[in-house]
């Protein structure tokens, strides 16, 4: 099954910021979004991603392995559009 780009995202954003808090409020989604997003990342995977430690989570391995490959995903994904919006702003200027 191919990866939704926008749990992809919020595995990303709570990987980088260090909680489902900090993910939410980055993103502008609320906390319970996010928590779906990552349950359903993780039904359609297979794997487990994320850890809950008292209040908080921690990523897996897996959980860090696809952040990491997923921020450079995402990271192409932006460049290419990027490049693409200024090419088609240069064809239509």
């Amino acid at each position: 099954m191919p990866l939704d780009v926008v749990r992809l995202r919020v595995l990303v954003a709570v990987a980088r910021t260090g909680t489902v808090t900090a993910a939410a409020r980055e993103l502008h989604y609320s906390q319970p979004s996010v928590s779906h997003h990552l349950a359903r990342l993780e039904a359609e995977t297979g794997a487990k991603l994320v850890q809950r430690v008292g209040r908080g989570i921690r990523l897996t391995e897996a959980g860090r392995l696809l952040a990491e490959r997923g921020a450079e995903i995402l990271g192409r994904l932006d460049a290419a559009s990027a490049e693409l919006a200024a090419h088609v702003g240069l064809r239509a200027g």
